[in-house]
C-alpha cells in the first residue's frame, strides 16, 4: 500500500488538550476513600534500617510495617490531644470566666 493510500484510509487525529482523558488529581483518590500512594524519598538509610528490622522482627513486609506505623502514630497523636483536653477541662473545672467576647471587642475599638 502506498503512503498516499494509507493516508486515504486511515483517519489520523490529533489529540487536543481537551479531548485527552482526564486524569483525577493526587489528592480525589483519598478523597474518595481509596487508598492513596505515597513515594519517601531521602529517607536516612538508618531509619530504613530500623523498619526493616521491625518488619522481619514481626514477621510483616516493609511496606504493612510502614501501615502499621503510620496507624499507630495517627491513633497516638490522637489519643494524645484527647488525654491534653482533658487534663485542662479537669484543671479549668469550676472556674468562671468574664464577658471574653466583651472585653475583645472594647479591646478591638482602642
Amino acid at each position: 500500500m502506498s503512503r498516499t493510500a494509507r493516508s486515504d484510509t486511515t483517519k489520523m487525529t490529533r489529540r487536543t488538550p481537551s479531548s485527552r482523558p482526564s486524569r483525577p488529581s493526587r489528592s480525589s483518590s483519598t478523597s474518595r476513600g481509596k487508598p492513596a500512594n505515597l513515594l519517601l524519598r531521602g529517607l536516612e538509610p538508618e531509619l530504613l534500617a530500623v523498619f526493616r528490622s521491625r518488619a522481619e522482627r514481626h514477621g510483616h513486609s516493609l511496606q504493612a510495617e510502614l501501615h502499621l506505623s503510620l496507624r499507630r502514630e495517627a491513633h497516638r497523636n490522637f489519643d494524645e490531644a484527647a488525654r491534653i483536653s482533658e487534663q485542662w477541662q479537669a484543671r479549668l473545672a469550676g472556674h468562671t470566666f468574664g464577658q471574653t467576647r466583651a472585653m475583645l471587642d472594647q479591646d478591638r475599638t482602642r
